[in-house]
């Protein structure tokens, strides 16, 4: 029994120590992707930055004039750019447990030209999104493998009622979704000498309909991503997205659905998927030990949409975080 004690206490302090190395964390896009021991804690800051300039339908990217022949709506939106800053924390109730909250504040810029003129309009958005309370769950841990379970709930504190000159402004200028939902994901990484593997998938289950008689559709996500650390506080990553929204249920009443496609249901079926490069840098010695800085920039390589839409083109991710 005690070299069976010796041998876990030394199994831990070696495990600690791995804990520092800039590839024990997924890449700063993903979330949910590790647990933390009892007692331990972390806080994290993200700024995510989303630009959208460009016209598809279908799996093509399309003009204005295909907009006009396709439909009869009097805008057409030309730009969108979104802006998310995020606050989460994570907080071990057992070794096996932890607790992650995540609030969101969202800033949201879009520019419509109209159908028969070209006149030009812009309208904005900003405020808290909805906030994600999760509990991961420590399916396995140890020096090459990590499981990690995910179950939790969204609570809807996002306005969903946001107007332009007293117009009710489309589904993608709202900043929640009106409707509690459930969260569930399952993430797993392996660790080889210097290079780790990762995949993650995630759901979004909506449920029941929000005070303007909508519910927006269920999401699906999945991560599979390679990271290579050439030292220990130094990890590079690449990254495919696949992200997957069903249609809205119901329909905001109040929202003019022949302003633009961006107030019709039609539009929120859609597919994105994306790649992504990004870096970890581990802080390993001195009073800045613990932290974490990283950053990732992502690509739209393909896409499968319902109606015409804005694509979301390019992004990028800034992130800390601190460990206690």
């Amino acid at each position: 029994m005690r070299l069976l004690a010796i041998g876990l206490l030394i199994s831990n302090i070696v495990f600690a120590d791995l804990s520092h190395k800039a590839d024990r964390h997924a890449p700063i896009g993903v979330m949910g992707d590790h647990t933390h021991e009892k007692g331990s804690s972390m806080v994290s800051i993200r700024y995510m930055k989303m630009n959208m300039n460009k016209l598809i339908n279908g799996s093509d990217y399309q003009d204005e004039q295909d907009y006009k022949d396709d439909n009869n709506k009097s805008m057409i939106p030309t730009n969108m750019d979104m802006s998310m800053y995020m606050i989460g924390g994570m907080y071990g109730l057992t070794d096996k447990i932890t607790l992650a909250v995540m609030q969101g504040y969202i800033a949201n810029d879009m520019e419509m030209s109209m159908a028969m003129n070209g006149m030009e309009s812009e309208s904005s958005t900003s405020g808290l999104g909805d906030t994600k309370l999760n509990v991961l769950y420590d399916i396995v841990e140890s020096e090459d493998l990590v499981v990690v379970g995910l179950a939790g709930v969204k609570f809807p504190l996002g306005d969903i009622e946001e107007e332009n000159n007293d117009m009710r402004l489309g589904y993608p200028m709202q900043l929640g979704g009106g409707t509690y939902g459930f969260n569930l994901g399952l993430t797993a990484v392996k660790f080889i000498e210097d290079y780790s593997f990762g995949a993650q998938l995630k759901t979004l289950i909506n449920v029941g309909n929000n005070d303007e008689d909508y519910r927006l559709g269920n999401e699906h996500g999945f991560n599979a991503w390679a990271s290579y650390m050439p030292i220990d506080s130094v990890s590079i990553s690449l990254r495919v997205e696949r992200k997957q929204f069903e249609k809205i249920s119901g329909q905001d009443e109040v929202m003019h659905t022949m302003m633009s496609t961006t107030h019709d249901t039609a539009y929120s079926l859609r597919r994105f998927d994306t790649a992504y490069v990004g870096v970890n840098y581990s802080f390993q010695k001195g009073m800045l030990k613990g932290h974490r800085l990283a950053a990732e920039y992502g690509k739209l390589v393909s896409f499968k949409v319902a109606d015409f839409q804005l694509a979301p083109e390019e992004n990028f991710t800034l992130g800390w975080q601190k460990a206690f």
